[in-house]
């Protein structure tokens, strides 16, 4: 499951990343992204995964829409890292 996750899936089901964590013992924010410090995994823990909960909601083609629009942000933000 964790190999499919890792090469297939665009974002796996909120309930299937609680899971991962768990089997792991890690905290779903920690399977997102591990770099993070403990203050913004609390802040991360209460709003973003309110809004995934709220994604998932949202018809397929749609949540396809933002998780495109959020790589456009994340390669924008990346590319302009690297500028400076």
């Amino acid at each position: 499951m964790i190999a499919h996750y890792e090469t297939h899936a665009v974002i796996p089901p909120l309930e299937k990343l609680e899971t991962l964590a768990q089997a792991l013992k890690v905290t779903v924010v920690d399977l997102i992204d591990s770099t993070r410090n403990d203050e913004t995994v609390q802040t991360l823990n209460t709003r973003t995964l309110k809004k995934i909960q709220l994604l998932e909601q949202l018809p397929p083609e749609d949540q396809k829409k933002v998780m495109d629009h959020i790589k456009d942000l994340i390669a924008k933000n990346n590319s302009t890292a690297r500028k400076q």
